[in-house]
């Protein structure tokens, strides 16, 4: 059912913590066995390991291609100066496992590895037989196992607001839909997304027998369940033939459906199973994925509510910051006849002297009048009193210091107000006490550690523990005992 075409694409250029950044250089390269690193005394008595530098398609500065080979000193970093590689009309993003992580530059050697380079290159787009468009751009589709999945950000109520879904469409229930089409003006496929809401609402997307696709927000208005076109595209697949010219899709959401009067199963009998919410690392979209900084993680768990901004704009828009350093974004259901509110968005926030208040999710913030910054979040602004917030944070205490792995000198201290520090120890350098050499957030999510992300790469490992890099020291949290406190 798949057939390939190629086209040159920018892929995602990844933000990497400060050790990486330093190897975007230029090339050198051999296929036998290297001894010494420059700069870092090799000692022949010691163990040493055996690291492998695959260029994946660059150059070394010697002329070679293809794979170089190593022999590291336990305990030593690579010599990534020596050893570094270019492509010419990219940039290097930096080594990478075989696994798709990232190497942090500075990181010991402890056992071998084979690393290999990232290109900032043309990767090959695949086009299926299933193919979407909306407002003439054409969606990043993924295809596995017989399952098409897409990720877009919705708009209602003239762009107001945003409702982003990644929907999934089942190809042997399509294929089946489109088998049994009577030619009769109808709604052959209904995909699920996961985006759904306390009260119920949901979000989910039409394919019609004319070629036309509509995404749908589904809400309660005053008691009464409400279906929001929010923009209507095409779809075609190979081999199938709309019996029906499809109309000229308007260029935003319309509020109303384009085919409202035509038969929709789906309105009336069983739904399609919703699925599980999937893993889609690959898709720069999906709000799961960490290096797409817009949109939040939805599961992530909130704290006690210690300081509320109101919207300046809405009276029913409220933005609420909790003493985990998360925040959420909440709707007042009053309006809608209900009672309560529900959430909209969830994010993490800090705040520094230096940096001032930082919010993540989906929002852009900026300093306005003194005392008060104003964060935008999905076309609503809220007025966040800096004093009034700080005032509300509890006194930080520390609750749990993680050892560095391969580092005598190095810890990362978690405190009780959700900010973590790490620390160097000065008595190395004939002193006492410790500095600290870079701080962020943590918190909880499904039993699971977070960190701001884009300073660290968080690893899952052995059971009940986690290890986090940063700076090229690897740090080891008993989970269990970080939660509890």
């Amino acid at each position: 059912m798949k057939k390939f075409r190629k086209s040159m694409v920018l892929a995602l250029s990844i933000a990497l913590a400060s050790s990486l950044a330093a190897f975007s250089l230029t090339a050198c390269d051999h296929t036998t066995p290297g001894t010494t690193q420059p700069g870092n005394v090799d000692d022949p008595s010691a163990k040493h390991y055996t690291v492998t530098l695959d260029a994946n398609g660059g150059t070394f500065a010697d002329g070679t291609t293809g794979k170089k080979t190593i022999s590291v000193q336990e305990g030593k970093p690579i010599d990534f100066e020596t050893n570094a590689v270019s492509l010419e009309g990219n940039d290097h993003l930096g080594w990478y496992y075989t696994s798709g992580k990232p190497w942090p530059g500075a990181r010991a050697v402890t056992e071998n590895v084979t690393l290999k380079a990232k290109w900032s290159v043309a990767e090959e787009v695949v086009t299926y037989a299933l193919g979407i468009s909306f407002a003439g751009e054409d969606v990043t589709l993924t295809y596995e196992g017989g399952v098409y999945q897409f990720f877009y950000t919705g708009s209602i109520y003239g762009g107001y607001t945003k409702r982003p879904a990644l929907y999934t469409i089942y190809e042997e229930a399509l294929t089946e839909a489109m088998d049994k089409d009577d030619k009769t003006k109808k709604v052959l496929y209904r995909a699920e997304s996961n985006y759904e809401e306390s009260t119920g609402g949901e979000v989910y997307a039409l394919f019609y027998n004319d070629g036309a696709v509509e995404l749908f927000y589904k809400y309660m208005f005053q008691g009464i369940w409400t279906d929001y076109s929010m923009i209507m595209g095409y779809w075609t697949y190979e081999g199938y033939e709309p019996p029906f010219t499809a109309p000229e899709a308007p260029e935003a959401g319309q509020g109303n459906a384009m085919h409202k009067d035509w038969y929709n199963p789906y309105a009336e009998g069983e739904k399609p199973d919703k699925p599980d919410k999937p893993d889609n690392p690959d898709n720069p979209d999906n709000p799961d994925n960490p290096d797409n900084p817009d949109e939040p993680e939805v599961s992530l768990v909130l704290g006690e509510t210690i300081y509320t901004a109101a919207a300046v704009n809405s009276k029913t828009m409220t933005m609420e910051f909790h003493d985990n350093k998360t925040f959420s974004v909440h709707y007042d259901l009053s309006s809608m006849g209900s009672t309560g509110s529900y959430v909209t968005a969830k994010g993490v926030w800090s705040y520094s002297e230096e940096e001032g208040l930082k919010v993540t999710g989906l929002t852009e913030y900026a300093e306005a009048k003194e005392g008060c910054v104003y964060s935008e979040i999905s076309g609503n602004t809220y007025e966040i009193k800096i004093a009034d917030l700080l005032a509300a944070i509890p006194e930080a205490t520390p609750v749990y210091t993680a050892l560095s792995t391969n580092s005598k000198t190095m810890t990362a201290r978690f405190d009780s107000d959700h900010t973590y520090s790490i620390l160097y120890d000065l008595s190395s350098m004939g002193s006492t006490g410790s500095y600290v050499t870079a701080k962020g957030t943590w918190n909880e999510k499904d039993g699971e550690l977070i960190l701001d992300i884009g300073l660290v790469e968080v690893e899952n490992a052995k059971e009940g523990c986690v290890y986090f890099t940063t700076g090229g020291n690897t740090y080891e949290v008993q989970l269990s005992e970080l939660i509890g406190k």
